[in-house]
């Protein structure tokens, strides 16, 4: 738990270590509940060496609670967030997601040299459709119609009627940041 980090502080400490990356989540909880931000910041005020914040960083709002309480941590860690929205880093930096860019289009454009890529590197439908699938796990979180597109294309089994699917559904979709 969160004892253990707070026992190994001044280990690191006597190391001329980079930076420490530091998840504030026990490994019980491994990627469920929420982060321990007062933990954290127990940690953080311990190192003596930089700290590297990773952890439930799933857009720009939290993002921005955690940059504004610790206003010295300077490195972010994005992972599963930055999967299911890959606009993420943009509306961080911008701090505020903005409705400029076209979300949609840009993921359908994303998607098409993907698949293409696929296409060319794997052979025959059912490997290409487990990549693009997985694809669809993170991406579908953000369209307004991604449960049921990727209930839909769960179901497919040939390449041609994957790319009817989702041709179809992206014409429908709104990006639900």
């Amino acid at each position: 738990g969160n004892s253990e980090l707070i026992r190994l502080i001044p280990v690191l400490n006597r190391y001329p270590l980079r930076e420490v990356i530091i998840h504030p989540r026990t490994a019980e909880q491994m990627y469920d509940g929420h982060v321990d931000l007062d933990a954290f910041e127990t940690a953080v005020n311990l190192l003596t060496v930089p700290v590297c914040y990773n952890g439930d960083i799933n857009d720009a709002t939290f993002f921005l609670q955690v940059h504004n309480r610790f206003p010295e941590i300077t490195r972010f860690m994005i992972g599963r967030g930055l999967l299911a929205n890959p606009f993420l880093c943009e509306e961080i930096k911008a701090l505020a997601p903005d409705g400029r860019d076209n979300h949609i289009e840009r993921i359908a454009a994303f998607h098409d040299m993907l698949l293409a890529r696929y296409e060319t590197a794997l052979q025959g439908d059912h490997p290409v459709l487990g990549k693009m699938k997985e694809f669809w796990t993170y991406q579908s979180t953000h369209l307004s119609n991604g449960r049921q597109l990727f209930k839909k294309l769960k179901k497919s089994r040939r390449i041609t009627t994957y790319k009817a699917i989702v041709h179809e559904f992206l014409a429908e979709a709104e990006w639900d940041a």
